[in-house]
Formats: structure tokens, C-alpha cells, sequence
């Protein structure tokens, strides 16, 4: 099951058609929400009734409070529900889906512009070059091999 989940207006929220449900937890931290899990399940599987806040009136802050790491991992193959441990058979998969090459596009929602952020680089072992990834794919990068 999916869950949106938002960091509004001081609190932890999960989002529902563009309605919101207060998360019934004391986290501050992104850390601390994953720990609370069984909170945010009972809030969004809460009853309609529950979202009673319009999710265009509260201001969003970045749902990745410092410091955390957060790490997702894709399931979009068989052989990715296997690897990561789940029954392929009871995992949903992505219907398949064809592309062309071509340029690739991408829709962000981004807010906090001008707030203060803390960059620093990834440690080399966590750094890949992604045209040597993509140009392995035939046709995705220009002068590919065929």
C-alpha cells in the first residue's frame, strides 16, 4: 500500500484526494515518523471522515528532516521482488511499459526556496557516473554502441 505522507505546519500528515489526516504522533524527525509506523498506518487507513484538512491550505515543509538517509528500494521486476526479499506473486508490479529513445522529462514539485540547506558529497563507493549507465542501454545515449 502507498502512503503520502506530508510535513506541514509543525505535525506529520497523510494525504488522500487532496484531503489531509493528522498523523497521532510525537516525531520531529523523519527518523523518528519511520519508527512510528504503525501510527501512519492507522492514520491512512483511517475513515474519510479523518481527512478533514484541505491539503492546498498547509504549509509544506521537506519531509527529509536532517540528519536522515532515506533509502527506497525499487520493485518493478520479478527478479527486484526476489532480491529484496518479497513474494513476486503478492507484490504488484508496474504494468510493462515501451518508450523510444529520446530526451527523457521529469515534473518536480520543489518549495523552501531560499530556506538553508546543508549539501556535502556522497562518499566516492556511493557515486556512479549515470551516462555510463544510460549509454549501456542501446539508443539512449547519443554515439551508443548498437
Amino acid at each position: 500500500m502507498s502512503v503520502n505522507v506530508l510535513r506541514a505546519d509543525g505535525a506529520w500528515w497523510v494525504a488522500r484526494d487532496g484531503r489531509a489526516a493528522r498523523i497521532p504522533t510525537d516525531a520531529t524527525t523523519t527518523a523518528e515518523l519511520l519508527g512510528a509506523r504503525a501510527a501512519v498506518t492507522a492514520a491512512a487507513s483511517g475513515a474519510d471522515e479523518l481527512f478533514d484538512t484541505d491539503v492546498a491550505g498547509l504549509q509544506l515543509d521537506s519531509p527529509v528532516t536532517t540528519p536522515c538517509r532515506v533509502v527506497a528500494q525499487m520493485v518493478n521486476y520479478r527478479s527486484h521482488a526476489k532480491e529484496s526479499g518479497f513474494d513476486p506473486g503478492k507484490v504488484q508490479l508496474p504494468a510493462a511499459k515501451s518508450f523510444s529513445p529520446g530526451p527523457l522529462s521529469a515534473t518536480l514539485e520543489l518549495w523552501g526556496f531560499g530556506d538553508s540547506v546543508t549539501v556535502s558529497a556522497p562518499p566516492a563507493d556511493q557515486v556512479t557516473d549515470l551516462s555510463g549507465i544510460l549509454g549501456s542501454i542501446k539508443g539512449m545515449v547519443s554515439g551508443a554502441s548498437a
